[in-house]
C-alpha cells in the first residue's frame, strides 16, 4: 500500500480518469435508453429470465455493455443503424471480450421492437445452454465404494 501523500503515476492516473470517465458515460445512457434499450430492459430487469441478473449499460473493461449477466459471462449488444460504419470496431470489441470469456450476442434495434419473443428466446437459450455447461462442468463423479 502506498503512503498517501505518494502522488499516483501518470499511467495510473489516466487509467483512473478513464474508468471515471465511463462510468459517467454509461450512467448517462442508463438515463437515456434508446427505445430497443429501454423495451428489452423491461423484460431482462428483475431477474425475469431464468432467475438471471442482467446489468444495463455496464462498463466492462474499456467498454460499455448495453446489458451484461456476469452469471453466464453473456453481453448483449443491440446495434442501430449508426453500427453500419463501426462493424470493425463492434468486431474488435466482441473479439476482446470473447478473450476475456465473455459471449457477445448481436441483435438490431429493429429485432427488438418487431420480434421481441424471438430475441428474448434466443438470449434464453444461449443462457441455459450456458447454465447447462456449468452444470455439468461442476457435477462431481463419485465412483462407487469398493
Amino acid at each position: 500500500m502506498r503512503p498517501a501523500d505518494e502522488p499516483m503515476s501518470r499511467t495510473k492516473q489516466r487509467r483512473s480518469l478513464q474508468r471515471s470517465q465511463l462510468v459517467s458515460r454509461a450512467r448517462a445512457m442508463r438515463s437515456a435508453p434508446t427505445p430497443a434499450e429501454a423495451i428489452l430492459w423491461k423484460r431482462l430487469r428483475h431477474r425475469q429470465l431464468l432467475g438471471l441478473r442482467f446489468r444495463r449499460q455496464q462498463p466492462y473493461g474499456g467498454y460499455i455493455l448495453d446489458f451484461y449477466c456476469k452469471r453466464v459471462s453473456l453481453a448483449i449488444e443491440l446495434d442501430g443503424d449508426s453500427h453500419a460504419e463501426r462493424q470493425s470496431r463492434d468486431r474488435a470489441k466482441d473479439e476482446a471480450l470473447a478473450r476475456e470469456g465473455i459471449r457477445v450476442i448481436r441483435f438490431h434495434d429493429r429485432q427488438v421492437k418487431e420480434n421481441l419473443e424471438g430475441v428474448l428466446q434466443v438470449i434464453y437459450d444461449r443462457c441455459r445452454s450456458v447454465l447447462a455447461e456449468k452444470r455439468e462442468g461442476s457435477e462431481v463423479e463419485v465412483s462407487p465404494s469398493p
